[in-house]
């Protein structure tokens, strides 16, 4: 897994990646085949927004998430991606199940 980190007014610390490798991990549970990882961190004003952009084997999963705290926002996005990646893993699970039923 490829994990690309950009900043846009944030230092982007070894905090902040050890924080987001360890929920990235909570992803590979659902998406076995996670071949780059796109996370972008900016501040304007008050604003702290996290962008995460997952691209698998499959298809591009994406969240964006603005609050007052940089942690608050991964844990956000991740939350959102989450969901996509749940809901694309029981479709193909469907789809398998159909196929059998014929």
């Amino acid at each position: 897994m490829k994990v690309e980190f950009t900043g846009k007014g944030v230092e982007i610390t070894p905090a902040l990646k050890s924080f987001t490798y360890n929920k990235l991990r909570k992803i590979e549970k659902f998406q076995k085949e996670i071949q780059q990882v796109e996370i972008k961190f900016s501040i304007e004003k008050h604003r702290q927004k996290a962008e995460i952009i997952i691209k698998t084997k499959y298809n591009i999963l994406s969240g964006t998430e603005e609050t007052d705290d940089m942690y608050f926002s991964i844990v956000q996005a991740l939350d959102k991606i989450e969901r996509q990646a749940k809901k694309s893993r029981e479709k193909i699970r469907d789809n398998k199940r159909r196929k059998k039923e014929r």
